[in-house]
């Protein structure tokens, strides 16, 4: 069962390969990796079509909003106030944008609200009757 966070290992779109996941040697990769084609060299970002493509900060730090932060109740001014002060990285989008940690929130709150709709109505409420 996919559970459409994560995506599975893409394929190239010039050879039809599935792509392989490499360590990026470049100073722009924040990530630290990447998927390569070893046939035709084709590099992709590790977040390529998942939902982590659309925010800019790095992936420990997406990871850290997520399932520190929010998991734990923390309003968006604490995270941003707390981040900013053990940023990781000097280039770091922590350190400028409330408005990238509420994009998380709003989306982790989407994501939970649909699987709990999904939930109700896939499920009978109450007893026998």
């Amino acid at each position: 069962m996919q559970n459409k966070l994560l995506n599975l290992i893409p394929d190239c779109q010039m050879c039809s390969k599935p792509l392989t996941l490499s360590v990026a040697r470049a100073q722009s990769n924040h990530d630290g990796r990447w998927y390569f084609c070893e046939k035709c060299s084709l590099k992709k970002n590790i977040r390529y079509n998942s939902f982590a493509e659309e925010f800019k900060c790095t992936l420990m730090e997406l990871t850290r909003i997520i399932f520190y932060y929010y998991c734990r109740g923390y309003t968006v001014e604490s995270v941003h106030k707390e981040m900013t002060h053990y940023a990781m990285t000097s280039t770091s989008a922590i350190k400028n944008s409330k408005q990238m940690i509420l994009g998380v929130y709003a989306f982790v709150r989407e994501m939970i609200s649909e699987r709990v709709i999904r939930d109700i109505r896939e499920k009978k409420l109450g007893g026998q009757g």
